[in-house]
């Protein structure tokens, strides 16, 4: 458990001194101020556009921070710890940190623009469960995100511009793959290893309150889709280390 949270600590520091965390914060401040900019809102649209938001900002950090690794540092670190699985089980936790705040992030914004509009910025009363369901599905947005751009690692598209071109289009194909199995319904068993970001606005699309059905149904796919891509990527980057 030591070399576990050492290993999670040493990724956050890493991260922390290359400062590549600045850019992504920005834009997703940037995002959600726009979106948040003008009343009366509608807590469930705003968190669902919000939720694609945080998805693609973290789809780019999930980019960068596989940019950060450096080869033989995660070499050394693997014979540390004399397993695999622990250091890229310690790489998803780091993941998991970073989703969590911009998760956090992402529902404080509105929590924060109701405040100081008297609480009266949006067309409800926002409950307790609003800000409980909302930072969950954000937290999970955010994970899936990251799951995906962590498929542009070094070890599995050495091409660094191949690798970010790859990963934006799966985003894209994320965010709107419901109107291209419209128009070509032959693509669907192919695009449901992509997040499923579209189903979430699909699910949430006319809600006024959050349900529990519609949380668990919303986030299990989300965890299943972020957790079934991480799969993906630590399987092909062990076989890059056979």
């Amino acid at each position: 458990m030591r070399k576990m949270s050492g290993l999670v600590k040493y990724h956050l520091q890493q991260y922390w001194k290359k400062n590549k965390y600045v850019m992504p914060l920005v834009a997703l401040l940037i995002a959600l101020y726009g979106l948040y900019s003008v009343k009366p809102a509608d807590f469930i649209d705003c968190l669902s556009v919000s939720g694609m938001f945080v998805f693609l900002v973290m789809v780019w950090v999930g980019v960068t921070t596989c940019d950060q690794e450096d080869m033989v540092s995660e070499q050394i670190l693997i014979l540390r710890v004399q397993s695999f699985g622990k250091y890229h089980l310690s790489h998803v936790l780091f993941q998991l940190v970073l989703s969590a705040a911009a998760g956090f992030l992402a529902i404080m914004v509105p929590v924060v623009q109701n405040f100081v509009n008297s609480k009266q910025f949006f067309d409800r009363p926002i409950r307790a469960s609003d800000i409980l369901g909302g930072f969950v599905l954000l937290f999970l947005c955010a994970f899936a995100g990251s799951a995906l751009g962590e498929l542009s690692h070094p070890e599995i598209i050495k091409n660094r511009k191949t690798a970010v071109v790859f990963v934006l289009l799966l985003a894209i194909l994320s965010l709107a793959k419901g109107a291209i199995t419209e128009g070509f319904p032959v693509m669907k068993p192919i695009f449901w290893i992509l997040p499923p970001i579209w189903e979430l606005s699909c699910i949430l699309s006319g809600t006024e309150y959050f349900s529990v059905q519609k949380i668990v149904t919303s986030g299990g796919m989300l965890f299943l889709s972020g957790t079934f891509l991480t799969i993906i990527k630590m399987c092909l980057v062990k076989r890059q280390h056979r």
